[in-house]
């Protein structure tokens, strides 16, 4: 996992919507709009999201080598 992947690739939680992007607006559709099923990069959310996923990552690593401590210890 790296910080680009993060940002790329992250989850949304909350519903959110834009505007068709230039050139890729559907003929006698142009009022319609997009629902983001992923995270884009720049977007607002993206750092809040990309942070809080890395955080949890993080969390689950140290858990993990906490246990595997433990278990050394303990044999």
């Amino acid at each position: 996992m790296d910080v680009k992947t993060t940002f790329l690739n992250g989850e949304l939680e909350e519903e959110i919507y834009m505007t068709q992007p230039e050139g890729y607006v559907a003929p006698g559709q142009e009022q319609k709009v997009c629902k983001l099923l992923k995270s884009l990069y720049g977007l607002k959310q993206s750092p809040k999201h990309g942070m809080k996923n890395l955080i949890m990552f993080y969390y689950v690593m140290v858990f993990l080598l906490m246990m595997l401590i433990n278990v050394c210890i303990l044999n």
